[in-house]
């Protein structure tokens, strides 16, 4: 109770703050002055048209505030009659641009008490004109052909509405056009429009022309438009900068004697650009003389060849159980002078509780080597701004825990390519894992009551391959804007290694065994999906959602389910916040008291997670989130009993019982490049209990955890 009584003085204490500072703002205020606390548009004469659509124009902004109280840390916003004014004039523009002639903006302002004010942004839509008669007239015959080959790409059309938008979203694509043509100087400024209104009533006739001058020259300046030819290719670069130069050529798209592309220029920049080992790229294109060809330099300056990564994300709950999980990333972006990316990683996982022995250790060595090419594929040749693949890795991971010692290595062979910018595809053929278990505590060994918890802890042989495809609205590393994200994985092993049975041996379990181990049969797949709403002044506030959702199926060599590494789990800094990493799940299943360390995992997961981020002060923002999942098993354990069976696995009927729920609060400190995150998970709906938890049992034995991590959680 006292926990209880001390968080309502805290929020006591922040609405007092804010009364007090919103009260202290409004005495600062002088006689006529109003604090402005909304800004409405409302369009009078059409239902249709989306005052969304002005409100960019409006030049003050409302008074930042949450749920109706004006935030303690920022200065109010004073009402200013000159802005409005400037707001007004900017909504006319763009009206007018839009293809609204004659609008006009009247303005309300509504006074709210002695010092607050709305102001209300009256529109009147103006007058519009559908284009009746479209026609093009272009003197010079190549470029005439040229635009009528791609006339299926036109954006004017007759019955269309004349606008500003309109005319220059055709002038901008006739001149992408040409460019990509060969005409390396050609702009949208060569485009002129004549449009007569008054020949026929609430129309327009319109005619757009192409001249060998631009609008603001004189037709005493018009010069032949010509195609250009791409002369030489040179390369720029610090003596310093050790690069081979076949690499180079394979980035570059731009061949002497080619015609001049703008596609291509714009290609073969993202291809440098998107290379780690460049810092710099510079694409300059010198005309010589009358020629038509053009000579292309290509300057570069190198980045900073290694650099070094830290993560740690950290956590603990009532119970005292701390789990801390540090990782160090060292990469070098130009290994071998070909832009080839070295990385060597180190990651543990340590977790324990204070005057307790208990303790679980993991420590994972990764190398990985990424070619900026096909390897052993030479017959493909990528034109693509994203350049593919090759990655090999090579990876050794040790397993400390009270129960058992685990030994994993592993190492996979793949490539990586995109298909669109958005868009990319890897695949690992093959992906190969050895696990070997030893030193396992025989009364843990003799408390797995059945084969299938005592088939878990067995040496086995992982081969198989890996696919993934993802997909992204926004490219960029820290979006800052709205964006959605789509990632597939799936991953088969033992397929492969089935057809060569007849010439396995056999174990005592009946499974074909190599080297004295059985290999896995299986298949797993997930998907995830992430979207993220930004909003509120400078986008500062999101509404952030993920939904994830995985199973995996054993079967074959397989006898009972797929490997530990393979099965699924949930809890921790980035899943469900109320429970530790492992501490929720199967289904129903209640805490696996024969582990010092629990490590509750199944065989497939649904969770759905959602997250309001706002602005506090400084560079703090908070966070208030929820988190709705759990893990579960599939109907295949032969031999568990009854109980266990109805208790784990995945049933229709038993599935609003089995998913748990978490609410909780969190802080961000946000340097830009590095977030730092602590967040409070509260459990609400324990699945292990069968109910909803009681305020007061939050801060008891396991009611709640503490995470603390870098970065966004999703």
């Amino acid at each position: 109770m006292k926990g209880i009584k001390g968080i309502y003085r805290l929020i006591t204490a922040v609405l007092v703050l804010a009364s007090v500072s919103a009260c202290a703002g409004m005495k600062k205020l002088e006689k006529g002055q109003y604090i402005l606390t909304k800004n409405h548009v409302i369009v009078t004469n059409s239902k249709t048209y989306p005052s969304s659509d002005l409100t960019p124009y409006i030049k003050q902004s409302e008074t930042p505030s949450l749920l109706g109280i004006r935030s303690p840390f920022e200065a109010p916003v004073v009402m200013d009659l000159g802005t409005i004014e400037a707001s007004k004039d900017g909504m006319l523009r763009h009206l007018e641009y839009k293809g609204y002639y004659n609008s006009s903006v009247d303005t309300i302002i509504s006074r709210r008490g002695r010092h607050k004010a709305i102001v209300n942004y009256l529109v009147k839509l103006g007058k519009q004109y559908p284009i009746q008669k479209l026609e093009y007239f272009v003197a010079d015959s190549a470029i005439r052909e040229i635009m009528a080959a791609d006339s299926a790409s036109r954006t004017l059309h007759t019955g269309e509405i004349l606008s500003e938008q309109s005319l220059e979203d055709e002038a901008s694509r006739i001149a992408t056009l040409l460019r990509g043509k060969g005409y390396y100087s050609f702009t949208k400024n060569y485009m002129f429009n004549f449009a007569d209104t008054l020949s026929v009533p609430d129309s327009a006739l319109l005619r757009v022309e192409l001249r060998n001058y631009t609008r603001n020259e004189s037709p005493s300046m018009a010069r032949i438009l010509k195609k250009h030819t791409i002369r030489y290719v040179s390369y720029e670069l610090p003596r310093n900068m050790k690069v081979r130069l076949g690499f180079l050529d394979n980035l570059n798209l731009i061949k002497s004697g080619m015609t001049y592309s703008e596609e291509l220029i714009s290609t073969t920049y993202q291809r440098f650009a998107g290379n780690r080992c460049f810092n710099t790229v510079n694409i300059s294109l010198n005309p010589v003389d009358t020629t038509g060809d053009v000579d292309c330099i290509i300057a570069l300056t190198p980045s900073r060849p290694q650099n070094f990564e830290v993560n740690m994300d950290a956590s603990t709950n009532s119970a005292g159980l701390i789990g801390i999980t540090p990782s160090f990333t060292y990469n070098h972006f130009n290994i071998f002078h070909g832009g080839e990316v070295l990385s060597l990683g180190f990651r543990g996982n340590f977790q324990f509780k204070f005057n307790d022995n208990t303790h679980s250790n993991e420590f994972a060595i990764t190398t990985g080597l990424r070619f900026p090419k096909l390897l052993l594929l030479p017959f493909i040749k990528s034109t693509t701004p994203n350049l593919p693949s090759t990655d090999i890795s090579l990876a050794y991971n040790y397993q400390n825990r009270p129960e058992y010692t685990r030994n994993i290595f592993s190492g996979s062979y793949g490539y990586s390519w995109s298909s669109a910018r958005n868009l990319r595809f890897s695949v690992k053929v093959p992906n190969v894992s050895i696990i070997k278990i030893f030193n396992i505590d025989p009364d843990f060994y003799s408390n797995l009551n059945s084969s299938y918890l005592q088939y878990l802890y067995q040496d086995h042989f992982d081969m198989g391959t890996n696919a993934s495809v993802y997909y992204t609205s926004n490219t960029n590393v820290n979006p800052t804007v709205s964006y959605f994200y789509l990632r597939g994985d799936l991953a088969s092993s033992g397929l492969g290694l089935s057809l060569f049975n007849s010439y396995m041996d056999v174990n005592r379990r009946g499974q074909h065994i190599i080297w004295g181990i059985p290999y896995s049969q299986y298949v797993r797949t997930q998907v995830t999906a992430v979207g993220t709403l930004r909003f509120g002044r400078d986008n500062k506030m999101a509404l952030a959602a993920r939904f994830l959702g995985g199973v995996g199926y054993a079967y074959g060599n397989s006898l009972f389910s797929m490997p530990m590494e393979q099965m699924f789990y949930a809890g921790g800094a980035s899943s469900m916040r109320g429970w530790q990493s492992r501490c929720i799940g199967p289904g129903l299943s209640q805490l696996d008291k024969s582990f010092a360390i629990y490590n509750q995992v199944g065989d497939m997961r649904l969770e759905t997670n959602l997250e309001f981020r706002f602005p506090l002060v400084w560079k703090i923002n908070g966070a208030l989130f929820t988190d709705i999942g759990n893990i579960w098993n599939l109907p295949k354990k032969e031999d568990m009993s009854d109980e266990e069976y109805d208790l784990s696995v995945f049933s229709l009927k038993n599935l609003p019982q089995s998913i748990g729920m978490n609410w909780g609060l969190g802080a961000r400190l946000d340097f830009g490049l590095l977030l730092i995150r602590v967040d409070w998970g509260i459990k609400g709906y324990d699945p292990a209990l069968q109910r909803w938890l009681a305020p007061r049992e939050w801060f008891s034995s396991n009611g709640s955890a503490i995470h603390l991590g870098i970065g966004y959680p999703f």
